[in-house]
């Protein structure tokens, strides 16, 4: 009988498709978006006899800066109700230091970058009185228990800010605090500076 030989048939390698790598898309951060921001500033919550960290005072007519105290509250004209904080301040170390003087208060602050509508409000104790200055510009004088409102105020500015405060007590004893807002809308709020001892606040935006 003939022989026969097995066929073999030919291997078929598998066709491999190419890989494909997913393009992935970049993440996106979410945008920051203005929002109604507040500083507070308080004279002051520190413990009586400690130094103020956010002010400096000038006793020779703002040729230097030094500390400013906190004095306690022990003055006839103490109201936490309408001041809400916890002791006056002074540019010395006690309420009865600094009669018939003219003295300052300098409070140093960084506002961000493209902020608006600006606010401020002021509550204050001054004994006798006390005119404050914002970037140079004359607020308001101020005696006795006082206040300032505005919710249109335009004296603010990007990055370093100064609030200066002239104070004088013609007799008695030093009263003088103060509880201070400012508000606008922002990506971030306003930051309160440590109390800056040169002849400017340097303090910049960070926005």
């Amino acid at each position: 009988s003939p022989t026969f030989s097995p066929t073999l048939r030919p291997t078929l390698r598998p066709t491999l498709r190419p890989s494909f790598t997913p393009t992935l898309k970049p993440s996106l951060a979410p945008s920051r978006q203005p929002l109604p921001q507040t500083l507070t500033i308080r004279g002051t919550n520190e413990l009586e006899g400690s130094i103020e960290p956010d002010a400096a005072g000038s006793v020779d007519g703002r040729q230097t800066w030094g500390s400013v105290w906190s004095v306690g509250n022990s003055h006839p004209l103490w109201n936490v109700t309408r001041v809400p904080v916890l002791n006056f301040v002074n540019v010395y170390a006690s309420l009865s230091e600094g009669i018939f003087e003219t003295n300052y208060i300098r409070i140093c602050f960084d506002m961000p970058e493209n902020f608006s509508n600006g606010k401020i409000s002021i509550r204050m104790i001054a004994d006798d009185w006390a005119t404050v200055y914002i970037n140079g510009n004359s607020l308001k004088r101020f005696s006795g228990y006082d206040s300032y409102a505005s919710d249109n105020f335009n004296g603010l500015r990007p990055g370093a800010n100064n609030i200066l405060m002239q104070i004088r007590a013609n007799g008695g004893l030093v009263g003088f605090t103060y509880y201070i807002d400012i508000g606008v809308d922002a990506a971030r709020a306003p930051r309160l500076c440590a109390a800056e001892y040169g002849d400017t606040c340097t303090c910049g935006s960070q926005s």
